[in-house]
């Protein structure tokens, strides 16, 4: 795993995240995720054999979406494949959820209603830390920022500076 990918192409981009300047929601785009960026999906079942099973055949978009922020941070995880059937439909709640990194583009983590454990071969270490960083509760609960603080924030930011704003912290690059 890792960054080997197992499919048989390259991104057609190097960037993770295709046809977008930043994997970070800062537009006024109505599909209101808050980070999009590539990656093959695997699974492994809550019973049974612990073999990991790829569900995407090659890269696919995953979308992370904050849907609740207090008490608990929940995240709505989503990915679809070329024939649009979504293939991952996960909630993701923090404080709660390890999320583990078997190699530096691998991150996978177990939901605790089903006992699946899913995870994600990204296209960059740099993906997997940005998934990473949206998902973990390191700086505390209750501080991420609602998707239109983001939005006001990164359009103040615009222009003015080379860090950008993310859900409470600063990325050390946005121009990645």
């Amino acid at each position: 795993m890792g960054n080997k990918l197992s499919c048989s192409c390259a991104p057609l981009i190097r960037r993770a995240y295709r046809y977008e300047d930043s994997p970070w929601q800062s537009t006024g785009r109505r599909d209101g995720h808050l980070l999009r960026l590539w990656a093959e999906v695997f699974h492994v079942g809550g019973q049974g054999t612990v073999k990991w099973q790829q569900v995407s055949e090659d890269l696919v978009p995953v979308n992370i979406t904050c849907i609740q922020d207090t008490p608990e941070c929940v995240f709505h995880i989503t990915a679809y494949n070329s024939q649009v059937d979504k293939i991952l439909d996960v909630r993701l709640v923090q404080p709660g959820t390890r999320i583990g990194q078997a190699s530096e583009c691998f991150v996978y983590w177990k939901d605790p209603a089903t006992g699946d454990t899913w995870g994600l071969n990204f296209t960059s270490p740099i993906d997997a830390k940005q998934f990473r960083e949206c998902c973990l509760m390191e700086f505390g609960i209750g501080q991420h920022k609602s998707e239109n603080e983001m939005q006001g924030k990164a359009k103040e930011n615009q222009g003015t500076k080379k860090k950008c704003f993310a859900l409470g912290f600063e990325l050390d690059r946005c121009d990645l």
